[in-house]
C-alpha cells in the first residue's frame, strides 16, 4: 500500500480517497463511469462526525485488475474481502457503515456479505443488483427487436457512445463478473438490526424502482426504500434531504 492510499498486491491496485476526519467511517462506491471523486458532493452534509473512504471500482481512476486474469479468473468475493480488508487495517477501521450506488451499490452489498458483523449501517442509491445488457450491440439489436423499452436502450446507447466507454464496459464488467452480492447470505438472523436506506429514482430508465421489491423477501430486517422524482444520477442532493429528513442523516 502506498502512502496515497492505493492498495496493492501484484497486479491488483484499488485506489481510495478521503472525505472528512469524523470518527464513523463510510466506504463509498461509486457507479460506472464515474471517479471516486462523486462523492465530493456530499461534503455539505457531513457534519464533522463522518469519514467517507471513496474506493475506485476496477477500470477507474488508479484501479487495476491484471488483463490475463479476465475472461477465466475474475476477481472472487474472498479477494475482494482480502482488499477491502487490507484498506480497513492501513486506515484502522474496526466497524464502519456502507454507500454505493448503481454498480457500486451491488460492490457494497458484497461488501456487507463479507463484513456482515462489522457494519453499522447501509446507504443503497439505485442498487446494480439485477443483471441487465451491458453493450451497445447487444442493446440495439434488443431494441430493434422490441425487446427493450426504447427510453432504456437510448440511455444505456449514450452510455457506450465511444470506443473508450466501450472498453471501459468491457473492463470492469469481466473484472467484478462474478462478485454478485448473495441477499439471502446478507439478510440472515445476524444482520437483521442493521439499518440499510435503499433509494430509487422514479424515472431511472436502466435501474428501475421496481428492481428494489426483491427486498420484499426479508420483511424482518430493518429495510427502508424510498423512490425520488429523478432519472438514473449519481448520488444527489435530493437523496441526502430524504436521509436527513427521515432521521437517517447524519449518522
Amino acid at each position: 500500500m502506498t502512502a496515497d492510499g492505493k492498495r496493492q498486491d501484484d497486479t491488483i491496485i484499488l485506489s481510495y480517497k478521503t472525505l472528512g476526519s469524523g470518527n464513523e467511517t463510510i466506504l463509498a462506491f461509486h457507479g460506472f463511469g464515474h471517479p471516486k471523486e462523486d462523492f465530493a458532493m456530499i461534503e455539505p452534509f457531513l457534519s464533522g462526525n463522518e469519514r467517507i473512504i471513496a474506493i475506485d471500482l476496477f477500470g477507474h481512476g488508479q484501479a487495476v485488475f491484471p488483463e490475463s486474469r479476465m475472461k477465466n479468473d475474475p476477481i472472487s468475493k474472498n479477494e475482494w474481502k482480502s482488499l477491502i480488508e487490507e484498506i480497513l487495517i492501513r486506515e484502522k477501521v474496526t466497524k464502519f457503515h456502507l454507500m454505493g450506488y448503481s454498480l457500486g451499490g451491488r460492490m457494497a452489498l458484497v461488501t456487507f456479505e463479507m463484513f456482515k458483523d462489522r457494519i453499522n449501517s447501509v446507504f443503497l442509491f439505485r442498487i446494480g443488483i439485477k443483471h441487465y445488457p451491458k453493450l451497445k450491440p447487444v442493446v440495439k439489436l434488443l431494441h430493434d427487436l422490441y425487446l427493450v423499452p426504447r427510453s432504456k436502450a437510448r440511455f444505456i446507447i449514450r452510455q457506450m457512445e465511444s470506443p473508450t466507454r466501450i472498453e471501459m464496459a468491457r473492463y470492469v464488467w469481466s473484472a467484478l463478473s462474478i462478485c454478485w452480492p448473495d441477499l439471502d447470505k446478507i439478510f440472515d438472523d445476524q444482520t437483521t438490526q442493521i439499518q440499510v436506506v435503499v433509494l430509487f429514482g422514479k424515472y431511472d430508465p436502466l435501474i428501475k424502482p421496481s428492481y428494489g421489491n426483491v427486498l420484499d423477501k426479508y420483511p424482518m430486517h430493518n429495510i427502508n426504500r424510498f423512490i425520488l422524482p429523478i432519472g438514473h444520477r449519481t448520488i444527489s442532493r435530493e437523496g441526502f434531504e430524504v436521509l436527513t429528513n427521515e432521521g437517517y442523516w447524519p449518522i
